[in-house]
């Protein structure tokens, strides 16, 4: 096929609101082989430049052309990524549900000092699924944020203040995998 005949035959399927969605979609498209043409609407030259910090912050549009033939397997590869979307939201949604039934419960700060003790000589994969809960709950109890307000970093770094203010005779080398196992409990 020409890219005249591409170009008069083309059908908008998509239109990306941001980087990572284009990246999502491009990558999508092309490991289930469909041929498509993007048209970008921002000041950056291409899509596959480095973009800078600045740029990045900017909203930028891509819209997603396919030949009219392949419009139904464009649209089968989309439906796809909205799965995994709702899947993501769904598990997201789970993870407060349990992290809300810990906030009914009484909190027993004895066993939480001990716990943090514990953990603090356990490595990452070997803790349980309660003992990921409890600190999963402890974090938000201490700081109550919303999932979506804090990074990972930030918080990790919250959560390394906190063990150093109130666990003291922690070792540094055992609060940093403290943190280490809280930033991969919740990134």
């Amino acid at each position: 096929m020409s890219i005249l005949d591409f170009l008069f035959k083309k059908e908008l399927v998509y239109t990306a609101k941001n980087h990572i969605d284009y990246f999502k979609v491009a990558q999508l498209f092309k490991n289930g082989g469909l041929k498509y043409k993007v048209k970008k609407q921002s000041t950056h030259s291409s899509p596959c430049q480095p973009f800078s910090a600045d740029e990045f912050r900017q909203p930028v549009i891509y819209d997603f052309y396919v030949h009219k033939n392949e419009r139904h397997l464009a649209q089968k590869l989309l439906s796809t990524l909205n799965e995994s979307k709702s899947l993501e939201l769904s598990n997201k949604r789970d993870r407060l549900a349990k992290q809300k039934e810990f906030l009914k419960m009484a909190i027993d700060w004895e066993e939480v000092n001990l716990l943090i003790q514990e953990w603090s000589s356990k490595k990452p994969l070997e803790m349980s699924p309660e003992d990921a809960a409890k600190i999963s709950f402890l974090i938000d109890e201490i700081y109550s944020f919303p999932d979506n307000q804090k990074t990972v970093v930030e918080s990790g770094d919250l959560f390394r203040k906190y063990l150093y203010e109130k666990y003291a005779k922690l070792s540094p080398d055992s609060i940093e995998r403290l943190v280490y196992r809280f930033c991969f409990l919740n990134r």
